[in-house]
């Protein structure tokens, strides 16, 4: 009950910022080109306090829930009055493309609201997957996936697809996913050799382009499970998994090992903020699968930036979330 009332209280919360801000991009325009704002108010309802200036009443009202503007003469736009001339000033007075502006400008204002917020968000640091700024070599490739069917290998160094340089898994990620259902053309560096490779992309689940490839991707422990296996032996959130039994393991084999040996001690080699450790954990059968209880992500960094490459990175996450 209480997560259900925590959730809510958040929706409200996120509701009403960007219900304001919304408000306060018609506010604002509104000023600017010379429509009189009678109300600009955070909150609904019943008046609580405020004052008066220029003309507007700046109040807080009883439902803090976003906001609201009045503008002048807007009950002959609502054909709530008849009869009543426009006034210099009023909102039906304004030329069109001032109106338009004060209808755009709530819209725009949310926009750069959400540019904010992901920019101060990627100035206070933020956890991203390490391997997004890695070298791109491969850690393996899923069966009778396009890249295990184009020969691609573990170690491969991805250097370029269809000529456009990769210089991280970022750039893989990008080049690949935009070219959902096409033909692409990947240079590797495999030793000492380069190698050019073509290969047809499949689409995911998010209609974006899938090779099959992978990262060399470590598995962190983001949470434990009381009194699982994992918390019994030791194992702490954020902990990173290094090795399994003597073998190194990558966060898309992690899960498999761990499903195929319940009811057998595996010994995991641990890396907790820079020291190794071995811990023995034996998966408990859950099932027909063994699970040690944990959850677990890629490896990530905490990675900061400054005051223009943060908005610049906000700026390319919200592009991206939107195309």
């Amino acid at each position: 009950m209480g997560s259900v009332l925590g959730t809510i209280f958040a929706f409200l919360i996120v509701f009403g910022v960007l219900v304001f801000a919304h408000e306060f991009g018609h506010f604002f325009m509104a000023k600017l080109v010379g429509i009189n704002v009678e109300v600009f108010s955070f909150g609904y309802g019943k008046r609580l306090f405020g004052y008066k200036r220029g003309g507007t009443d700046y109040r807080i009202s009883l439902i803090p829930m976003g906001g609201y503007v009045k503008f002048s003469g807007e009950e002959a736009l609502e054909g709530l009055k008849k009869n009543v001339e426009p006034k210099p000033g009023d909102y039906l007075t304004a030329k069109r493309w001032q109106r338009f502006l004060v209808i755009l400008m709530g819209p725009v204002m949310n926009i750069v609201l959400a540019l904010v917020l992901v920019a101060f968000i990627n100035m206070g640091g933020v956890a991203v997957p390490e391997h997004q700024y890695q070298e791109p070599v491969i850690g393996g490739t899923f069966p009778d996936s396009p890249a295990a069917q184009a020969n691609l290998l573990p170690g491969d160094i991805i250097l370029s697809i269809n000529d456009q340089a990769t210089e991280t898994w970022n750039d893989v990620d990008m080049a690949v996913g935009m070219r959902p259902d096409k033909n692409i053309r990947i240079k590797v560096k495999r030793g000492e050799e380069i190698i050019t490779v073509e290969l047809m992309t499949d689409v995911d689940a998010l209609q974006l382009g899938y090779a099959g490839f992978y990262a060399k991707i470590l598995t962190q422990v983001s949470m434990v499970l009381p009194r699982s296996p994992a918390e019994k032996a030791g194992l702490k959130s954020g902990d990173v998994i290094l090795a399994i039994d003597g073998e190194k393991i990558y966060i898309d084999q992690f899960v498999k090992i761990i499903q195929e040996n319940y009811d057998k001690e595996l010994e995991f080699l641990v890396d907790r903020k820079g020291e190794n450790l071995i811990l023995k954990i034996t998966p408990k059968k859950q099932g027909d699968v063994g699970k040690i209880g944990i959850g677990q992500r890629p490896k990530a960094l905490i990675k900061k930036y400054g005051f223009f490459a943060a908005f610049g990175e906000s700026f390319r996450y919200n592009i991206q979330l939107i195309f």
